[in-house]
């Protein structure tokens, strides 16, 4: 299992992983994939991170330089992960001066403004899980650990590559597709709309790049879906 990080993400952190866990590109044990991600910005198994820093927190909420607020990354998080996070790094506020602006006052209004944020989070988004860690590296440990928590679970819990899941569904095809690590009974019903059936699914022609069109299906999900042709006959 890897972890795939956004090619936005800060070139420091992601060289700070690359020492931790190794790069994938570089090395086929490397545990860092580094590609676009549509949604957040770290995947690490089931669980999709959006990483903001302390400063791009508050500017994020206030729509400060972005084309897109904190808001709207959360929901697309929120619909895309089954378990998605909201991880903020860093305690050190800082705000370009004006000649005429108070350093002080603009410091305690971004702290205002992510106080605010903080306190009707799981209002807005009762999904999300929030942390906040002081620094950079101590975020990169957070990864670091979790990484090898996922792994860990993965292994436990999954003979072969299939894990115990508790389905709200009664129809057996997302049962079993739910039941793979990471997927969601959302990712499952969408497959099935798009291809039909498991067969259909599984059939040597379905290319990853066709599972990927299938939102929330990344990379490594669509090569778990691949994998299990060696489990099952597929009549093509």
């Amino acid at each position: 299992m890897v972890v795939v990080v956004d090619d936005r993400e800060n070139n420091r952190l992601i060289h700070r992983l690359f020492v931790k866990l190794g790069d994938h590109s570089q090395d086929e044990d490397g545990k860092v994939q580094v590609k676009r991600l549509q949604v957040g910005d770290y995947i690490i198994g089931d669980i999709g991170v959006e990483a903001k820093e302390i400063n791009d927190l508050w500017k994020s909420i206030m729509g400060i330089g972005r084309t897109r607020t904190i808001n709207a990354q959360l929901a697309d998080l929120c619909e895309t992960f089954e378990r998605p996070m909201l991880v903020v790094y860093g305690n050190q506020v800082k705000v370009y001066r004006k000649k005429k602006g108070n350093p002080r006052r603009e410091i305690a209004r971004a702290h205002a403004v992510m106080k605010s944020f903080k306190l009707s989070l799981y209002h807005r988004f009762p999904k999300i899980q929030f942390m906040q860690v002081p620094t950079m590296d101590d975020f990169v440990d957070w990864v670091v650990y979790t990484h090898e928590q996922q792994r860990i679970g993965q292994h436990l819990t999954m003979p072969g590559v299939v894990k115990r899941y508790r389905s709200m569904s009664d129809d057996p095809r997302i049962i079993a597709l739910a039941s793979l690590p990471g997927m969601t009974e959302r990712h499952a019903e969408d497959l099935l709309k798009e291809f039909g059936s498991i067969p259909k699914i599984l059939r040597s022609k379905v290319t990853q790049k066709s599972l990927m069109e299938i939102r929330g299906v990344g990379r490594s999900k669509a090569k778990m879906i691949q994998g299990l042709r060696d489990e099952f006959e597929v009549k093509e």
